[in-house]
């Protein structure tokens, strides 16, 4: 990723915020913890983004709560909370009226030039049809076009002399020239994990919410979560499920534009590998000038 972009450049900042207020909400849960709260608003405040943080989907949440019907452990319950936190924050980008929703763990430490290059993401997105685009993602190596399963997606012009520019606000507005476009899109397989902070089109919320927040209309009005409760080829996970949904056109961006933050404890996994393998993707991909 290039390091030399000016993110003290006021106008030029305030041409790319415009384009993103207008057309993009920045959603995050994060369940009772002030002071992962405070850290996600303090790094969205530093970038000139508006973070709506959504506290989530307590235990006592009917679609969640364990029943004679529903048994389901701790574990399995903390799962479905979070994943329905995460289908909830898509209604509320839906029912914004944006073209895009952007959506975040609450650990996670972002790439400052997130804010330059997401009018180009969002027009790029627009062009090539995709519905969920992973900008944070687990990864300990760089995502190359040769690699399997991460095929490059529609090679965009690298040069100075790229003349395309897309009409992207909501007012009318076209989004500055890019001089050096950093990254490229690439598809990604099934075993693709996390989703440290990924973007949604409307057309991809609504083919998600339709998929997994809609109860089955049947005798028993079950949900999908409580269908597939058995079924272990389909847990009830973000990145099992909404980066999955069946029929979703995806891609990954690389390099990534958030990665762990690397502070959780091995507690917050209680798992050798989970935790390992979130540590050495923090230790891949953070770079301290650039992600705050």
């Amino acid at each position: 990723m290039n390091l030399d972009a000016d993110t003290n450049n006021d106008v030029y900042n305030e041409s790319c915020l415009e384009i993103i207020r207008d057309n993009c909400e920045f959603h995050c849960v994060c369940f009772q913890n002030d002071t992962k709260h405070q850290s996600m608003k303090t790094r969205f405040d530093t970038l000139g983004l508006n973070l709506h943080i959504y506290e989530g989907v307590p235990h006592t949440d009917p679609r969640i709560i364990a029943t004679d019907s529903r048994q389901i452990s701790p574990v399995i319950q903390r799962l479905w909370s979070v994943t329905y936190g995460h289908l909830d924050m898509i209604q509320f980008f839906l029912n914004s009226g944006k073209q895009f929703g952007i959506f975040c763990e609450d650990d996670i430490v972002i790439n400052r030039t997130l804010p330059m290059n997401l009018p180009h993401i969002m027009s790029e997105c627009t062009e090539m049809g995709i519905e969920c685009l992973l900008l944070g993602y687990m990864k300990t190596y760089k995502v190359e076009g040769w690699m399997s399963g991460h095929e490059t997606i529609c090679a965009f012009p690298n040069s100075s002399g790229d003349s395309v520019a897309y009409r992207v606000s909501s007012k009318g507005g076209w989004k500055p020239p890019l001089p050096e476009r950093p990254y490229t899109y690439h598809a990604y397989p099934n075993d693709q994990w996390g989703v440290h902070l990924y973007m949604l089109s409307r057309s991809g919320a609504k083919k998600i919410l339709d998929t997994y927040a809609t109860v089955l209309r049947t005798s028993e009005s079950r949900s999908y979560a409580d269908t597939n409760i058995n079924d272990s080829n389909r847990p009830f996970s973000p990145d099992w499920t909404i980066t999955k949904c069946p029929g979703l056109k995806r891609a990954l961006i690389s390099p990534m534009f958030a990665c762990e933050d690397g502070r959780d404890s091995y507690d917050h996994y209680a798992h050798d590998g989970q935790y390992n393998f979130h540590m050495e993707t923090f230790r891949f991909n953070y770079v301290p000038d650039l992600f705050i």
